[in-house]
């Protein structure tokens, strides 16, 4: 899948591995975001003046988080490995 990105024998894939790594940055900013989130929720009752049903809003926050690292899940299972096998054949030609 990757290798079609590689346009010479030898050359780097500059482009797929930031895109990888913007996407692997974002996915693990998100999960730190809601899991602060989420924190203040639970311990701080700053956090829960606002939200009237509070066992909604830290379920909102758990699936947040969960989809945050299901979305990293898929892009290190598939795009990283694809990039990491695409990377060993380039070194072994």
């Amino acid at each position: 899948m990757i290798e079609k990105y590689s346009k010479q024998k030898g050359e780097k894939m500059i482009l797929p591995r930031l895109i990888h790594s913007s996407l692997k940055k974002k996915y693990e900013s998100e999960i730190d975001k809601k899991t602060a989130e989420l924190t203040i929720l639970m311990n701080s009752s700053v956090g829960v003046a606002d939200h009237t049903n509070l066992v909604d809003s830290i379920d909102k926050k758990i699936k947040e988080i969960a989809d945050n690292e299901g979305y990293l899940s898929v892009l290190e299972n598939y795009i990283g490995k694809s990039l990491s096998e695409a990377e060993n054949k380039d070194e072994e030609n």
